[in-house]
C-alpha cells in the first residue's frame, strides 16, 4: 500500500516486530521514499482474503534502518508510533516534528453489528416507503 506524504522525507524502512510469541521475526515495514510511504506486512499463514499491504516476501531493505520495534496493543488492535528525531535523517524524518501512527490489525466488525446496521437501513426504508 502506497500513501502520498504532503512533504518529502529521509528515505529508509522502519521495521516493525509482532508482540505475540515475543520473538524478533519482523512483521511489517514502514518504507519511505521521497514523499511516499509505502507499507509492507507479512501475510499470514493459512490467508485467503489477504490485505492489500500483505506479501509473501519482503523486498530488500533500504540502506537507512530503524528498528526493529514491537508493536503495542492487543492483537487484532494494535499498532505503532514513529516520530523520527527532526534533522536526523532517521527513516521519514522531514526535517520537522512529526509523528506517524500505524495500526496493524484493523479489526472486522462484528457480525452483530453488521446485522444491526442492515436492520436499521432496512427500517428506515420501510418507513420511507410507508410516507410515500
Amino acid at each position: 500500500m502506497c500513501y502520498a506524504l504532503p512533504f518529502p522525507t529521509a528515505p529508509g524502512d522502519v521495521l516493525i516486530t509482532e508482540t505475540e510469541g515475543q520473538t524478533n521475526r519482523v512483521s511489517d515495514i514502514l518504507r519511505f521514499v521521497q514523499n511516499n510511504l509505502y507499507v509492507y506486512s507479512e501475510r499470514e499463514p493459512g490467508e485467503t482474503n489477504a490485505d492489500l499491504g500483505d506479501v509473501f516476501v519482503f523486498p530488500p531493505l533500504q540502506p537507512n534502518i530503524a528498528g526493529p520495534f514491537s508493536e503495542v496493543g492487543v492483537e487484532g488492535n494494535n499498532g505503532f508510533v514513529w516520530a523520527p528525531v527532526p534533522g536526523s535523517g532517521q527513516p521519514g524524518d522531514p526535517g520537522f516534528g512529526v509523528q506517524y501512527q500505524f495500526t496493524s490489525d484493523v479489526p472486522e466488525p462484528g457480525s452483530v453489528m453488521l446485522a444491526a446496521l442492515g436492520g436499521g437501513i432496512l427500517l428506515g426504508l420501510r418507513r420511507r416507503r410507508q410516507r410515500l
